[in-house]
């Protein structure tokens, strides 16, 4: 090993303190760290969703089943995530289009066993009949018992534009800890034409 190199090992070890699974994570590209986040999804199996309430200045959470990442197209890039909800609920009415534009929301995956979490911002609209149908998930039928054709079903799609990951055991993902805001490894973009990048 040539010194330049081993100079340049512990200078990056000084730089993450000297923790060799953020060594790993610092080097991961980011199509890794999306199929890392989607399988993180999957393995939580539900997320607490966040909406603006239509009636006042709260804001309303709670549980949602997604269709899994493993099942939905577009996952290796995270292009969109889906939920089946009632048109008769409180979520539906608060993720419809405003004067102000699209419905802005929050979800958050957490996986209890691998102690990591994901945290999804972006854009909500509610999908056409065809898309409705299409893509429908069989993990809903109890709830909506004629499927895709069950009167008050509504599929929900979710665009993300900011994504913050840690995966502490499972993925050894944790950037947060490393700053002094603590704030978690976090992609952007600006729309779905556009690759996620990397906060720095």
């Amino acid at each position: 090993v040539s010194m330049a190199v081993l100079l340049l090992t512990v200078a990056a070890g000084a730089v993450v303190g000297a923790n060799p699974a953020l060594l790993r994570m610092r080097e991961k590209p980011i199509p890794t760290l999306l199929k890392e986040i989607g399988s993180t999804m999957d393995i939580a199996q539900v997320a607490s969703l966040a909406t603006f309430s239509k009636n006042s200045p709260d804001i309303n959470s709670r549980i949602v089943w997604p269709k899994p990442m493993n099942v939905t197209s577009g996952s290796d890039k995270l292009e969109r995530v889906y939920f089946a909800t009632n048109k008769h609920s409180r979520k539906y009415a608060e993720m419809a289009p405003s004067a102000e534009g699209l419905a802005r929301v929050n979800m958050i995956y957490y996986d209890t066993a691998g102690m990591g979490y994901v945290s999804l911002r972006g854009t909500a609209l509610e999908c056409d009949p065809e898309e409705a149908r299409k893509e429908f998930w069989s993990g809903w039928i109890n709830v909506y018992p004629e499927g895709p054709s069950t009167s008050f079903y509504a599929l929900l799609r979710i665009v993300p534009d900011h994504i913050e990951f840690a995966s502490y055991d499972r993925f050894h993902v944790d950037q947060g800890s490393n700053r002094t805001d603590w704030r978690p490894l976090t992609l952007l973009r600006n729309d779905t034409s556009e690759d996620w990048a990397m906060l720095s």
